[in-house]
């Protein structure tokens, strides 16, 4: 692993086994990511991760909930906010974290949970459609159009955060306009 985490001497953790996961993750994406090469990188016997967890799927789903509470979290306050102000947020939470973003891809990867199907993620379109009337259809379709933006800007956003923000909010006033 070219982005090596200092795991000698660590006893065996949650975190530790979630940090592992989480950098082959992000070099060679959710396929790479197995018991087997997290018990390599920590190092320690497979059997000894699946004290954390049940398998691999089970991993994956644990490093989705960090960044999707954070998300609803930042949302959270967001009562009085326009839709247009909302769709920003959104947008520059994800793009703020190029790294989490790319667990919003993972169902092309083989992993049969996204984010886009969670509880959290269905109270973010809900709020959205209160400030569309109740609209929830519109609600979904601007989170699709803003997610498929944000996953076109992602390679962007790792060379210039600010240039692609800029191209965010051009998008947002023209989708909310």
């Amino acid at each position: 692993m070219s982005a090596q985490i200092s795991t000698r001497n660590q006893r065996i953790s949650r975190s530790l086994i979630l940090d592992c996961a989480r950098v082959i993750l992000e070099e060679r994406g959710a396929d790479a990511v197995s018991i087997r090469r997290i018990a390599e990188a920590i190092p320690c016997a497979p059997p000894s991760i699946y004290y954390y967890f049940r398998n691999k799927k089970a991993i994956i789903e644990a490093l989705m909930v960090e960044p999707i509470e954070g998300l609803v979290e930042e949302l959270a306050n967001s009562d009085n906010m326009s839709a247009k102000s909302f769709l920003s947020s959104y947008g520059n939470y994800w793009l703020a974290r190029p790294d989490k973003l790319r667990l919003l891809l993972l169902p092309s990867q083989g992993i049969d949970q996204s984010m886009l199907q969670s509880e959290q993620y269905a109270l973010i379109e809900a709020k959205l459609a209160e400030r569309l009337d109740g609209d929830l259809l519109q609600a979904e379709a601007l989170l699709g159009a803003v997610n498929g933006m944000l996953l076109k800007l992602m390679v962007e956003a790792e060379r210039d955060h600010s240039a692609a923000a800029t191209k965010m909010t051009r998008y947002l006033t023209s989708l909310t306009a």
